[in-house]
């Protein structure tokens, strides 16, 4: 060494050139390429090759050390028979294959360092490099700390790679710029141990083994990435509590629109009860109901009626339901699949305010029936003077139906027409046709439905006439009808009463044996 200077060794390297052991100060003007960067080891590095350094990329750097592998296959058993070792050692291909691991994942470190200008940054980061990379490939063996350190840097800075890009804080950042501070340190440290002469590091050996100054560097980078990994478990600790805070707000903005949601639906629905009510009020009103008691309250009333006519009457017996409900016509009529009828009929021994003895059998269907669709109407009542008129009962049927349905009369359209219909004069005809007609059209809104009309011997007309639009009603049906009548054969001049035995036996010619069923129950 001539004035702090080292002096030029050329080594023959394969003939791509030579490699010099040079100082920087002799090399300040050169111009740096690729191939003169490769050929050329210097102690520290000259501005020349920092300035190289700083423009190429980690792509070039890897091809850097590619090339720099090639020249230590080819230099290896050169360099091992001038020490006197006479052999290649199989580590060493090991070593070279982990370094350039090693600096796959380091590579992208310096990008970052070199936009920092700190002390570590830019040209040193690639001359620590550099330095450590031309010199490892020109060494047989190196030590199994190195070894294993650099195992830890590969693993430990290809996570760190990643963790940058995630965790953009200050505070990370800082944590990362000294983790990569401290690996260029043990690239310098590593570099300086085997640029030595065997004999600079044989004495080192005793007086300062590189051993214990490589386990310091290895075990404060270990620290390093510790509190990189401890700040990374602080940074998703608080983003966690942050995501907790957004959840629970989010939450509660939730609730608040659902009940939101909740007081306009019931709003809409309250507003919808009422424009149906109202419009149902109109069409009770157009059918002439608007004096009529609701159904509900009719039934009770007429219910009590019934009871109170028929109850104490000595030496007759009462109408027993239970074994209506056995006998043999009824349940075909009650399990029929298909629209069917029934006539219930027979004279009452006692008829007080003229009841029928049969009525209770109504009253016990619509209690059997009230989780169906069930429609009824009632044709006595004490003070009844008159036959109610056929169109009279059709328009209550009707009532119920839409009441049951009344988005029905949301329906501009339909609303309209059925206003139409009843004003029609067909509607009091004395078949109440038009009745009948829409009577049709709103069953075929259901898909089975019960009718049930008690005493169709007070209905104004004569039966066959009644009974006609009846059975096309039934032909017609789209859905299950289930028909039920009552009727009263007292207080005729006819013996059999209204319901004659050439009435029923019309009906069932038009209906069939299993569409229409007749049972006379009288009074004993």
């Amino acid at each position: 060494m001539e004035n702090g200077l080292v002096k030029k060794e050329p080594i023959e390297a394969k003939g791509r050139g030579k490699l010099w052991n040079s100082s920087s100060e002799d090399a300040e003007d050169e111009i740096v390429s690729a191939d003169t960067f490769q050929n050329t080891v210097r102690k520290r590095t000259s501005k020349a090759e920092q300035r190289y350094l700083d423009s190429v990329d980690s792509e070039t750097l890897d091809k850097l050390f590619q090339s720099c592998r090639q020249d230590a296959e080819g230099q290896q058993t050169k360099h091992g028979e001038r020490d006197g070792l006479g052999r290649v050692g199989n580590r060493m291909v090991v070593f070279l294959d982990k370094f350039n691991g090693f600096m796959q994942a380091y590579s992208g470190i310096i990008e970052i360092m070199k936009a920092g200008d700190q002390e570590w940054s830019g040209g040193v980061a690639y001359s620590a490099l550099s330095f450590f990379l031309i010199v490892a490939v020109n060494k047989q063996r190196k030590e199994t700390l190195i070894e294993s350190t650099l195992q830890t840097l590969q693993s430990e800075f290809s996570r760190i790679n990643i963790i940058r890009t995630i965790y953009t804080t200050d505070a990370m950042r800082k944590y990362i710029d000294h983790a990569y501070q401290l690996g260029i340190q043990f690239c310098r440290a590593a570099t300086l141990y085997y640029i030595r002469s065997p004999a600079r590091r044989l004495l080192e050996a005793v007086t300062k083994p590189p051993q214990l100054d490589i386990e310091l560097k290895k075990t404060a980078i270990i620290d390093a990435v510790t509190q990189i990994e401890k700040e990374r478990n602080t940074l998703d600790s608080k983003v966690f509590q942050e995501l907790q805070r957004d959840v629970k707000s989010l939450q509660e903005d939730v609730r608040k629109a659902e009940s939101g949601v909740e007081r306009l639906r019931s709003d809409a629905a309250a507003s919808q009860a009422r424009t149906e009510q109202k419009l149902l009020q109109e069409l009770k009103s157009d059918l002439l109901l608007s004096e009529t008691p609701e159904a509900s309250q009719r039934l009770k009333d007429y219910r009590n009626e019934v009871r109170e006519r028929l109850r104490n009457i000595p030496k007759v017996t009462p109408l027993k339901f239970d074994s209506l409900l056995q006998n043999p016509q009824f349940c075909e009529w009650e399990g029929s699949q298909r629209s069917c009828m029934m006539l219930l009929h027979g004279k009452t021994v006692n008829p007080r305010g003229g009841c029928s003895w049969l009525s209770p059998a109504t009253f016990h269907l619509i209690d059997r029936y009230h989780d169906q669709m069930t429609v009824f109407h009632t044709c006595h009542e004490a003070a009844m003077e008159k036959d109610t008129q056929l169109h009279t009962v059709i328009s209550s049927l009707i009532y119920q139906l839409v009441e049951a349905k009344a988005s029905i009369l949301r329906d501009e359209r339909r609303h309209q027409e059925l206003g139409r219909k009843i004003i029609d004069r067909g509607w009091t005809a004395s078949n109440a046709g038009k009745a009948f007609e829409v009577l049709g059209e709103l069953l075929a809104e259901f898909g089975s439905v019960h009718i049930l009309v008690d005493r169709i011997d007070r209905i104004k007309g004569d039966a066959d006439a009644f009974f006609e639009p009846w059975i096309n009603l039934i032909k017609d049906a789209k859905g299950r009808i289930q028909i039920f009548f009552t009727a009263s054969s007292n207080n005729f001049s006819d013996p059999q009463g209204k319901m004659t035995e050439d009435i029923i036996d019309n009906v069932q010619a038009d209906l069939g044996s299993a569409r229409f069923f007749a049972l006379r129950l009288d009074q004993r």
